[in-house]
């Protein structure tokens, strides 16, 4: 899955806690919001097809096993494997989110960029 979100969104981060808080600038801070929230989607998104896939390919080698299809157990262990290293990239993700969202806090950012990550 590419994970190259990370640094537009430190970047919108970085922007949204920066600028002043001016009537004047209302529109552009939101539509930074706005972006922020749609690179969030596009994780979601791209996270949930990863997810799909893994499902199809594992439902795949449950139906040749079930239907007697002569399988390969290296193949069945390398799709368990891959699936295994994917859960432990998901789990690392959310531990440095966590890690992100914790340190924001101790820093006291921008309540409203605390509102988008939550």
């Amino acid at each position: 899955m590419k994970n190259n979100t990370d640094r537009s969104k430190q970047f919108l981060a970085q922007a949204i806690q920066s600028m002043p808080d001016d009537f004047a600038l209302s529109t552009a801070r939101q539509q930074m919001k706005s972006a922020f929230n749609e690179i969030q989607k596009v994780e979601a998104k791209r996270t949930r097809r990863e997810e799909t896939n893994q499902q199809v390919q594992l439902e795949a080698l449950e139906q040749k096993i079930m239907n007697g299809n002569p399988y390969s157990a290296a193949q069945a262990l390398r799709i368990i494997d891959e699936m295994i290293f994917a859960e432990r990239e998901n789990l690392k993700a959310i531990q440095e989110r966590i890690k992100q969202k914790h340190q924001q806090k101790l820093q006291g950012g921008d309540e409203d960029l605390q509102a988008l990550l939550d």
